[in-house]
């Protein structure tokens, strides 16, 4: 697996933790100027307050698409991984890890097994 493929992997791994970590921002921003909005007359009706959670319900949709996406990336990964073909519980626990830690697990297995593969050189050609 080249470096520029790991690196890409990396981030989808943790962007869901800035989604989540967006959304809750965003939420507890708005709770908080809530009230001055009321005062000042910019939220004036319920649909006013609904559109602008747009921001953060898209946010929330992000980070959990991702994290799904991911996940079923490192299942895939974890099934084929020639590490785990020799008949042990390895590829048992891995997938146990990803699915119960979730984003956690994902960073573990992300640095413990992806980060450390070698590139594999290329075949040579066929005389």
């Amino acid at each position: 697996m080249s470096s520029t493929k790991k690196i890409i992997i990396g981030i989808l791994t943790v962007m869901p933790i800035f989604c989540i970590l967006f959304y809750a921002y965003l939420v507890f921003s708005l709770a908080i100027n809530a009230n001055e909005m009321t005062d000042s007359g910019e939220l004036t009706s319920p649909d006013e307050f609904l559109r602008s959670l747009a921001p953060a319900v898209a946010a929330l949709i992000l980070g959990i698409l991702l994290t799904f996406g991911t996940l079923i990336y490192y299942i895939i990964d974890i099934v084929k991984n020639p590490k785990f073909q020799d008949g042990g519980n390895n590829k048992l626990i891995w997938i146990l890890v990803v699915v119960l830690l979730g984003t956690i697990g994902m960073i573990v297995y992300f640095f413990s097994e992806i980060m450390p593969r070698k590139e594999l050189p290329p075949l040579p050609p066929n005389p």
